[in-house]
């Protein structure tokens, strides 16, 4: 398919997940049938607890570098994502009051419209203010 990216990498942390899920069954388990003896599952224990600490920490060094290194952020794309969101709500709600804000929530769900122009149609808040509380808290 052109344009497809194979998520190789995140699978490979979702391996590593599940391998590291089993290996600390095995270390509950052998723990918990030791008895009286731990030296008895010490082996077990250690060769599990060992190649979980590895391989999570090849996994996650192989992630950073190839995948997490090279990840830019898209600001105009946040920024769009952000203003159609309901997430100003909860900075809105001290502000304005719990069924205010809701309604215009549901307004903005019902119509696509963002809260930002609600609010400001509704003259609930100027640009100005809705600016001041809205980016004081996404510093």
């Amino acid at each position: 398919m052109p344009g497809k990216i194979n998520p190789v990498l995140p699978e490979t942390i979702n391996q590593i997940a599940y391998d590291i899920m089993g290996k600390n069954l095995t270390i509950q388990q052998a723990a918990q049938n030791a008895n009286l003896q731990l030296s008895l599952m010490f082996p077990v224990l250690a060769d599990s607890l060992i190649t979980m600490l590895k391989v999570s920490a090849t996994g996650i060094f192989v992630f950073a570098i190839n995948c997490v290194q090279h990840l830019v952020a898209n600001p105009e794309k946040c920024k769009e994502l952000l203003e159609n969101s309901t997430v100003y709500a909860t900075l809105l709600a001290p502000q304005l009051g719990y069924d205010t804000v809701s309604s215009i929530v549901k307004e903005g769900i019902k119509t696509k419209k963002p809260i930002r122009e609600l609010v400001l149609e509704k003259k609930l808040l100027t640009q100005t203010e809705f600016d001041q509380l809205t980016n004081n808290h996404l510093q």
